[in-house]
Order: structure tokens, then sequence, then C-alpha cells
């Protein structure tokens, strides 16, 4: 994975700052690459980090977007803190290794589904396990010679 963090540059003070993870391509010159899901349709498509920057701000909309690749060196010497994830320069040296480096731009990331409906799934599974030892008494009362004078 390899980190871009982008800042617009326009003349007056936008001075909006993020960032985007990108995964690693093989080959000697393949640039790393993100998928985009394109708005008008959902195609997903390759996005590498100059793309991003051509396309300008996301917030004014002004090229003149500098972006700087992130490269991390550990050190236990220094911890890291808000200074690294919060850094819109591209070298790290602390404790993450460039790990948390400019974290602070990086867009929210959605939990995954199956993390957004965990909860719910065991509630519905301790539900019917309710509902179906309700269902057994019942049929054993119905069973039941006792019961039935």
């Amino acid at each position: 994975m390899t980190r871009y963090i982008f800042r617009c540059q326009k003349k007056g003070g936008c001075g909006n700052v993020w960032g985007f993870d990108y995964e690693e391509r093989r080959g000697k010159n393949s640039p790393p690459t993100r998928l985009w899901k394109r708005p008008s349709d959902g195609a997903e498509i390759q996005i590498e980090p100059a793309s991003d920057q051509r396309g300008g701000c996301p917030k004014c909309g002004i090229g003149g977007v500098l972006s700087n690749r992130v490269v991390g060196v550990f050190s236990h010497a220094v911890g890291c803190d808000a200074r690294c994830r919060e850094s819109v320069t591209g070298k790290c040296t602390c404790a993450c290794g460039g790990a948390n480096h400019g974290s602070a731009y990086m867009p929210a990331k959605k939990e995954p589904i199956w993390a957004e409906t965990a909860g719910r799934i065991a509630e519905l599974q301790a539900e019917g396990r309710a509902i179906g030892r309700a269902f057994g008494d019942m049929a054993a009362k119905a069973c039941d010679p006792a019961e039935k004078t």
C-alpha cells in the first residue's frame, strides 16, 4: 500500500489537504492505483496518483495540486502522534513507519457490510432460539396427557 497526500496550491488560500491509499501493481513501470466508482454509472475504474493530481482540488475545483508520496522510516526514538497524522509532507520518521502519516486527511472508511450487520444477525439468532424454545414448550404442553383434562 502506498499513500499519497495532496494539497491545493490555489493562490488566495484554499489550502485543502486530502489523501488516498494506492495498491502497488506488479511490473517495473506500473504506477500504483486505487479503485474509484464513477458516480454516473457505478463503473469501477483504476485511478493513478497522477490522475488524482490532474483532477484538481475537490474543494475549490481548481488545478495546481501538489502531491507527496509518503515514505516512512521506522524509528523507536520518535513516537507517532498528531504531528505525523496531520503532516502534509511525504517524509515520516516515527514509530508508525509511515502507516499513520497523513491519516487525518484520508477519506472516512466505511465498515464492511458484514461488520455493520453482525450485531443484528446475533440478535436474530437469539430471537430465533427463544421462539424455538417457546414453540417447544407449547408442543410439549399440547402432547402432555395431564394437560388434556
